[in-house]
């Protein structure tokens, strides 16, 4: 629809052309770009503003044998990461003990896959008892898989270089010892995990796609209408511009009142009529309809909004 307005507006510059003032075009044309263009920015910025806030928040990491207080955007992958209760997860750790006997651990995992029910968690027996101390000095080589997208899935070893030494066995990891990104600490004070995917490269970010449109079943049936009124507006069009075109040359001297061109080339004097006969077409669908859309939503979502409000007062009292 936007395209269509966007059309009849820029044929409407022409004098020959328009029979109509193009400011009738333009300007609600202009509220409407100017509206969706504000939207889009203020969900852009209040992105903006969520990133930000998530990348500012502070850790303790342990790096080069001591805790050092880090913003989460500053962890590195193999940083020893303490996470406390109730806080959100920075990044794809491995969990190396916890607070907890036999290093076990509960997560919320609502912002990954929609499930508010606690997930257990459990670090391997080899590190589930170590102190902060020996996690000060803990080395290890951890070999996983890329960056992927598999939430549930996670085939890793781990061999373990001190405090003790695994030699040549790899002690397997699992999902079960996975604390992906966006997830939350629960039922445990604290928890240390080894980070093995930050930024772009956890599971929860190579879920990520590109936001498509979303259209309400109201747009869809609008739409269709549109598609059906523009095709029946062209085929009159076609019919009265072919009508007009051969009136024209049996009349011309006494439709001056028309102002064509008689010198111009034949293609461009043959397109003039159809392309007024458009432009006077175009109340059929009319730019109000899509001001009125708009208007309609943003209503309707601020009614939703005062509603809710109210049913939260209703219960509070």
């Amino acid at each position: 629809m936007n395209q269509y307005f966007l059309l009849i507006a820029c044929l409407q510059l022409s004098p020959t052309l328009t029979p109509v003032s193009p400011v009738t075009t333009w300007v609600p044309l202009a509220v409407i770009f100017l509206i969706s263009a504000f939207k889009e920015g203020l969900d852009d910025y209040r992105r903006y503003k969520s990133d930000r806030e998530a990348n500012r928040r502070i850790y303790t990491v342990l790096r080069d044998g001591s805790p050092t207080e880090l913003q989460s955007q500053h962890i590195r992958v193999g940083d020893i990461v303490r996470i406390e209760e109730n806080r959100e997860i920075p990044c794809d750790l491995v969990l190396l003990t916890s607070s907890e006997p036999y290093g076990s651990c509960y997560v919320q995992t609502a912002n990954v896959d929609g499930e508010t029910d606690l997930k257990p968690r459990i670090a391997l027996p080899q590190t589930a008892d170590f102190t902060v101390d020996e996690l000060a000095h803990f080395k290890a080589q951890i070999m996983c898989a890329p960056p992927n997208n598999h939430i549930y899935e996670f085939d890793a070893n781990m061999r373990v270089v001190h405090p003790f030494d695994s030699g040549d066995v790899p002690l397997s990891l699992s999902a079960k010892q996975l604390l992906l990104q966006g997830t939350f600490l629960k039922n445990t004070d604290n928890a240390y995990g080894v980070a093995v995917y930050t930024g772009k490269d956890t599971k929860i970010a190579q879920n990520k796609h590109q936001l498509s449109t979303k259209w309400t079943l109201v747009d869809k049936r609008i739409d269709l209408a549109s598609r059906f009124i523009f095709a029946l507006q062209l085929v009159v069009v076609v019919v009265f511009g072919l009508s007009g075109n051969a009136l024209a040359r049996s009349w011309f001297p006494l439709d001056w009142y028309l102002m064509l061109d008689e010198e111009a080339s034949r293609w461009y004097s043959s397109l003039i009529i159809p392309i007024r006969m458009l432009l006077l077409l175009s109340f059929m669908i009319p730019i109000s309809l899509k001001v009125s859309m708009d208007i309609a939503k943003y209503m309707a979502a601020l009614f939703i909004g005062w509603v809710r409000c109210f049913h939260c007062f209703f219960l509070i009292s």
